[in-house]
């Protein structure tokens, strides 16, 4: 996960430590993930469609949610995704 890139670096330091709480016993691991994610989907895309990314985001599978905690690229290309899809 280090990299070479301050901003996947300080996204790793909010994502990894919830790591373990995105699971389904957790009834919170939606906001958990949500909270820790919203300041990079304003970095990448802008604080107009921030907050509807971020729910588009909360609201997909948890292995998904897993996957982007240790991922920043994918992560970084769902949210590119989405943009494309909202501004069509």
């Amino acid at each position: 996960m280090p990299s070479d890139n301050p901003i996947a670096n300080q996204f790793y330091s909010k994502t990894v430590p919830i790591y373990a709480a995105i699971q389904e016993i957790n009834p919170t691991y939606k906001q958990t993930f949500g909270s820790a994610v919203y300041e990079f989907v304003v970095r990448a895309i802008g604080q107009e469609l921030a907050p509807k990314i971020t729910g588009m985001l909360m609201d997909l599978p948890i292995g998904e949610l897993r996957i982007f905690c240790v991922n920043f690229d994918l992560f970084l290309q769902r949210i590119q995704e989405a943009h494309a899809l909202l501004t069509q």
